[in-house]
């Protein structure tokens, strides 16, 4: 016998959220959308990482309709996150009109947090243009301190260009600004495993543990 769909009513957004991963891993969309229907009547009450899942969890139910509400309510707010500030630019990139991501990037700028607007460019500039573009961008800046986040974004797109001795002597760097951060310390390991340095990699995480 068939469980009931459980009532959303009795839940909170991030057990809906969850309800409807699983039932859409089983291929089951069917219940998925019988929940979503009926939490998704007061969006007003989700927060902005919650609307990100919905909206990501609409897409796979091909629920655009869904997806396009999610969005809808996480812009009438004074700011936008940055994970959905790239999500977004990921769903507009698809629609092939160059126009049309422009003004969606300028927007979102405009109303991303000001600590956040440097990650917000060099992340899309990488998922958009690749990552020679987002490098030569990045440098072109001229960002005389960096905080960490925008630190190990820029060690991502290093890494993607492929800049081993740049990465290395980056970390390096980043390790003695801020020697009591696991996350480089972490990233260098990262480092060392993807250009080939086992035992390196190896000794490193030694401090890890």
């Amino acid at each position: 016998m068939d469980s009931p769909t459980p009532s959303p009513r009795a839940v909170d957004p991030d057990i809906v959220l969850r309800y409807c991963d699983l039932a859409l891993k089983l291929d089951q969309s069917d219940r998925a959308q019988a929940v979503l229907e009926k939490a998704t009547q007061r969006l007003d009450h989700w927060t902005s990482p919650q609307l990100l899942r919905l909206m990501q969890v609409a897409e796979k139910n091909r629920d655009f309709k869904l997806a396009a509400a999610a969005f809808a309510q996480a812009t009438v707010r004074d700011t936008v996150s940055l994970p959905l500030a790239i999500y977004v630019v990921k769903l507009a990139h698809t629609a092939a009109d160059a126009d049309l991501l422009a003004k969606v990037r300028r927007w979102l700028e405009a109303h991303l947090p000001e600590n956040e607007i440097a990650r917000f460019r060099m992340q899309s500039d990488l998922l958009l243009d690749g990552p020679d573009v987002a490098l030569a961008r990045a440098r072109a800046a001229r960002v005389k301190r960096r905080a960490p986040n925008e630190a190990a974004d820029l060690v991502e797109v290093l890494f993607q260009a492929g800049k081993r001795k740049t990465v290395l002597r980056y970390l390096g760097f980043c390790r003695r600004r801020w020697p009591n951060s696991f996350r480089f310390l972490a990233l260098l390991t990262t480092a060392y495993q993807r250009f080939g340095a086992p035992q390196q990699a190896l000794d490193l995480s030694g401090r890890l543990c």
